[in-house]
């Protein structure tokens, strides 16, 4: 016979609910989580390489552009515009 008595809450964990700090730790959190997923599935290695690859390019591109243009970075709200 099927009891109709609710079933009790389960204990879970929400990833969303971690505070994870903008600091050294923060940063070993989240490479340790990456790292953790990408050893245990293989075919995530090439996929993190190629976003390493283009992500580290795409900075270095914004850091030439703007020591190049240091008018178009600036902002018009700072004192140098007063």
């Amino acid at each position: 016979m099927l009891s109709l008595r609710p079933l009790a809450p389960r204990p879970q964990l929400s990833v969303s609910a971690i505070h994870i700090g903008g600091d050294l730790g923060g940063l070993i959190f989240t490479v340790g989580s990456v790292l953790t997923i990408v050893l245990t599935v293989p075919t995530l290695r090439i996929f993190l390489f190629a976003s390493t690859v283009c992500s580290v390019g795409i900075a270095a591109g914004m850091v030439a552009w703007r020591k190049a243009h240091p008018a178009w970075t600036m902002r018009r709200n700072t004192l140098a515009w007063r």
